[in-house]
C-alpha cells in the first residue's frame, strides 16, 4: 500500500512566503521548526511517486526560502549535506485516492514537521483525514531518521504502514497522541529492523490500533507504553510485537496485566513500572 495527499501550497516556518518564492525563515531552521525536510547524508535522490490522477500539488525548496513547484514522478538529486523541503495545505483530500509514496536512494535523514503537508502554518496538531500519512515512507530503506509527528488528534488508519520496512530507521519519532482510533498505528514500523526503542504515549486504545505495529523490529529491545489495560480485540488478530528482540525491557503502568506473548508483552522481556 502507498498513500499520500493532495495539497495547496503555502508558507510554513517562514515569514512572507508565497507560491512563487520569497520569505526567509527569520533565522529559524525550517528543518527543526517548520516544514518537512530531507537532508542528504550522501549523494542521494528523492521522488514522490504516484500511479493515479489524484496527484498532489506541492512546492519544494533547497534553502527554506525560495520555493518552486514540485514535480511528481521525478528524481530530485541531492548533494551530500544538502536539504530538500516540502510544504502544503490540505483539509479534505481522501488519501486513499492518491496512490503515492516517497522513493529514495543514497542516505537521507528526515526532520521537520510532517504536518506541514496538511497545514501551511505548521500549527495544527489535528490530522484531517483518514489514511492521511498511510504508506508515506513505505520501503524507504535509506531513510535514517523520521520527521516529527506532533499530531495529538488522530484519525482511523492515519499512520498505517507509514514506515513499513524502513530498515535504516534507527529511532522512532515521538508519538504524543493519547487516544488512538481504529488501525491508527497498524503496521506503522513493521520491519524497521534497526530501531531499538519506542515510547507510546497513548492511554486509550482502539480495535486494531496497534496491530502489527512493531512486528519484525528485530533490534527492538525497549518499549514504553502509557496504557494500563489491554484491548483483547485489538491484539488478537495481528500480534503487535512478533519478531522483536528475544530480551528487552517493557515499561508500563503498574496496573497493566503482565501477559507475555506476541499480543502483549514480548515473552522473555522484563516488565518494569513507569
Amino acid at each position: 500500500m502507498a498513500i499520500l495527499l493532495v495539497f495547496t501550497l503555502a508558507g510554513c516556518g517562514d515569514s512572507g512566503g508565497s507560491s512563487s518564492g520569497g520569505g526567509g525563515g527569520g533565522g529559524d531552521d525550517p528543518a527543526s521548526s517548520g516544514p518537512l525536510c530531507f537532508t542528504a547524508n550522501a549523494a542521494s535522490t528523492i521522488q514522490l511517486y504516484t500511479t493515479t490522477g489524484a496527484s498532489p500539488s506541492l512546492q519544494y525548496s533547497t534553502d527554506g526560502a525560495t520555493w518552486s513547484a514540485f514535480e511528481m514522478n521525478h528524481d530530485y538529486d541531492l548533494a551530500s549535506g544538502s536539504k530538500f523541503y516540502l510544504r502544503g495545505d490540505n483539509a479534505t483530500f481522501n488519501t486513499m485516492a492518491a496512490n503515492a509514496t516517497f522513493i529514495m536512494t543514497g542516505s537521507i535523514a528526515a526532520s521537520g514537521n510532517i504536518m506541514s503537508l496538511v497545514d501551511k502554518t505548521c500549527a495544527s496538531t489535528t490530522i484531517p483525514n483518514e489514511y492521511c500519512f498511510g504508506g508515506l515512507f513505505w520501503g524507504c530503506d535509506v531513510m535514517t531518521t523520521p520527521p516529527e509527528l506532533p499530531a495529538t488528534t488522530l484519525t482511523k488508519d492515519c499512520y498505517m504502514d507509514m514506515f513499513y520496512d524502513c530498515t535504516a530507521l534507527t529511532a522512532a519519532p515521538e508519538l504524543p497522541a493519547t487516544t488512538l482510533l481504529q488501525d491508527s498505528y497498524m503496521s506503522m514500523f513493521q520491519g524497521c529492523t534497526a530501531m531499538t526503542s519506542i515510547v507510546i504515549k497513548a492511554t486509550t486504545l482502539a480495535k486494531g490500533s496497534l496491530s502489527d505495529m512493531l512486528a519484525n523490529c528485530s533490534s527492538l529491545n525497549s518499549i514504553t507504553v502509557h496504557f494500563s489495560a489491554w484491548e483483547p480485540a485489538d491484539f488478537s488478530e495481528s500480534p503487535w510485537v512478533v519478531g522483536v528482540a528475544a530480551t528487552g525491557t517493557f515499561k508500563c503502568p503498574a496496573a497493566l496485566p503482565a501477559t507475555y506473548d506476541t499480543d502483549h508483552i514480548p515473552a522473555g522481556w522484563t516488565k518494569t513500572d513507569l
